[in-house]
């Protein structure tokens, strides 16, 4: 809580002084105090509320005026990003070289699309998406390189994230829509992203340690280390930065550990001899190296899959709101563990508990109409 304040008040302090904020400032100082998704996202939506402007790039002058459309004109660094997505994945050139030929904004195009998008103009639509490719493509490397992931994944995630902001986007209350796109494209990367350990399932609110302390790890040489999670002192950083308790520090460290090969457990069975090697001995070794989410009975893997779904279901749904409406949701019935009150949502948000009581009732109305109630009353 203190350091997402003190990243708050060095992003006012940072305004200030240059009249805007860009969206690579609030994802450098989210970074710098290893602020957690959910406190990202309030860091975005509290510097957006306080009415400061949020620009994708910086613009080339420093006072706009109201004719300027700044949303992602900037192309000095897109050639670096085309050229590192190459290296990485060479496969991927002829997209690259597609999202490379597309024309960019044109000044004052964006502000028109806005308002076709909404009337259901389907051009508008495609071309407000494919020219925010290239956004979509910094927004994945960036992901890909802090936390070592695939970087087509990547891409394709924050892809998806690209056109739900397009067709979620309020042009008359979401702000700048290259900073709206991008909280998308980063929300499905982090909602899809998996850890270390790719074979198990982590809801997102457990990988939000995860996603705060990698980087930091990383750093420090630590990742890699197949007893991270014994390491006094990768414990101890953890519950620094985290607030945590030493099992949960633990519990965080366990998602950077892999879990063995599957081929290496089999080469250590096919080469095992009972002579030299006691049978009880050859059980343990092969369980210290799963993990214990890994280890279900039938019973348990089917009340897993079940969970999973429906934990599917109700993210989906919850989708179809508005960003706010969703994250008031989350607040209030406690999707992280934790139920707010009314004056602790509105707290967040800078509003009045009756302007989250009338966002919470529209939110469950919407919830209520049959096409969405449907989804969820079979797992009942």
């Amino acid at each position: 809580m203190e350091n997402r304040q003190t990243a708050y008040e060095k992003l006012i302090e940072l305004a200030e002084k240059q009249g805007y904020v860009t969206f690579d400032n609030i994802m450098d100082c989210a970074d710098e105090y290893s602020l957690p998704i959910q406190d990202f996202d309030w860091l975005s939506n509290s510097i957006t509320t306080r009415g400061i402007l949020v620009y994708s790039e910086a613009p080339t002058r420093n006072v706009p005026s109201d004719e300027d459309d700044f949303d992602d004109f900037a192309q000095s660094d897109y050639d670096a990003v085309y050229t590192r997505i190459i290296e990485l994945s060479p496969s991927l050139e002829s997209f690259v070289t597609y999202v490379r030929m597309v024309i960019p904004p044109q000044r004052g195009e964006i502000r028109q699309l806005k308002y076709q998008i909404v009337d259901g103009n389907a051009y508008a639509r495609e071309r407000m998406i494919e020219m925010h490719l290239r956004l979509a493509l910094r927004v994945a490397l960036q992901r890909a390189e802090t936390y070592d992931m695939d970087i087509e994944d990547a891409i394709g995630y924050a892809c998806i994230g690209l056109v739900i902001a397009v067709d979620k986007y309020d042009p008359d209350t979401s702000g700048a829509f290259a900073s709206y796109a991008s909280l998308w494209m980063i929300q499905n990367i982090s909602r899809v992203q998996s850890t270390q350990r790719p074979l198990i399932y982590y809801p997102v609110h457990q990988k939000e340690g995860y996603f705060a302390m990698y980087p930091v790890l990383k750093a420090h040489d630590c990742i890699g280390c197949e007893r991270l999670n014994e390491c006094a002192y990768a414990i101890s950083m953890v519950q620094e930065k985290i607030e945590c308790s030493p099992d949960e520090a633990k519990k965080i460290l366990d998602q950077m550990i892999p879990d063995a090969q599957i081929e290496d457990l089999l080469e250590l069975f096919e080469n095992y001899d009972e002579e030299d090697t006691p049978r009880d001995t050859l059980i343990d070794t092969l369980l210290s190296n799963l993990s214990e989410e890994t280890i279900l009975s039938d019973e348990d893997a089917l009340s897993t899959v079940q969970k999973n779904a429906l934990k599917e279901e109700v993210a989906s749904v919850l989708s179809k709101l508005t960003p706010k409406e969703e994250r008031v949701l989350r607040l209030r019935y406690g999707f992280d563990g934790h139920e707010r009150t009314l004056e602790e949502v509105g707290a967040e948000f800078n509003v009045t508990r009756e302007r989250i009581r009338q966002i919470e009732g529209k939110a469950l109305r919407k919830l209520r109409h049959p096409s969405k109630a449907k989804k969820l009353k079979e797992y009942y």
